[in-house]
């Protein structure tokens, strides 16, 4: 019976890390403050984080999403899955305000 009960357990822990979970959407996500104007650095940017489940595992997915992108500093049409017990982001990463140095430089 514990055996069976166990067993039972780990398929189910199994079948939830291989599973696929559609988390919602973001209209634009950004990591700071931002000014208008915007500029498309790329379309299909992607992040994800699989950090230990105590961790802010959204903002280390959009972090890694924006590094990915470059200039990038927010993303906009966002999705947020869950893949294998990772969070993963995808969206159109974007620059907003003008392309020169944040600090006023």
């Amino acid at each position: 019976m514990r055996r069976g009960v166990v067993g039972l357990l780990g398929l189910a822990l199994f079948a939830a890390g291989c599973a696929t979970y559609d988390r919602g959407r973001f209209g634009a996500v950004s990591t700071e403050a931002m000014a208008l104007p915007m500029h498309v650095v790329q379309q299909d940017a992607e992040g994800r984080s699989c950090a230990a489940m105590l961790a802010p595992r959204d903002e280390l997915a959009v972090r890694d999403a924006l590094e990915t992108a470059g200039d990038a500093n927010a993303l906009m049409n966002a999705t947020y899955t869950f893949e294998r017990l990772c969070v993963v982001v995808r969206g159109t990463a974007v620059r907003i305000g003008d392309r020169t140095d944040s600090s006023g430089e």
